[in-house]
């Protein structure tokens, strides 16, 4: 995780294997009038609507549920933990975890 503050610009960055996943959250200046802005820049071998399901997530962290950069962070890493130990996510939501109780949903 790399961040700057003059550019309010925070890059995280998933390795494993041979595979590098990133991430890359905006902080706009007048937070929170302004939603973050996330962008999934390396995204290989996760498909598109996984990416957009766990970019939402990490909005709705951010800007609704008064969560932490931290919190989403991490949870986008357990995301992507479960994503590689094959556990197969929600048939209806795309999700390996759900936002509010950090669990696998039923």
């Amino acid at each position: 995780v790399s961040g700057s503050t003059v550019s309010r610009i925070v890059t995280a960055t998933y390795i494993q294997d041979e595979c590098t996943l990133s991430l890359v959250v905006t902080i706009p200046p007048n937070f929170p009038l302004r939603n973050v802005d996330v962008d999934g820049r390396k995204t290989h071998g996760v498909p598109e609507k996984r990416w957009k399901r766990w970019a939402l997530q990490i909005r709705t962290m951010l800007n609704s549920q008064d969560g932490t950069l931290l919190d989403a962070l991490m949870l986008w890493k357990q995301n992507v933990d479960k994503e590689f130990e094959g556990v197969e996510p929600c048939p209806i939501c795309y999700s390996v975890l759900s936002v509010k109780q950090h669990e696998l949903p039923n």
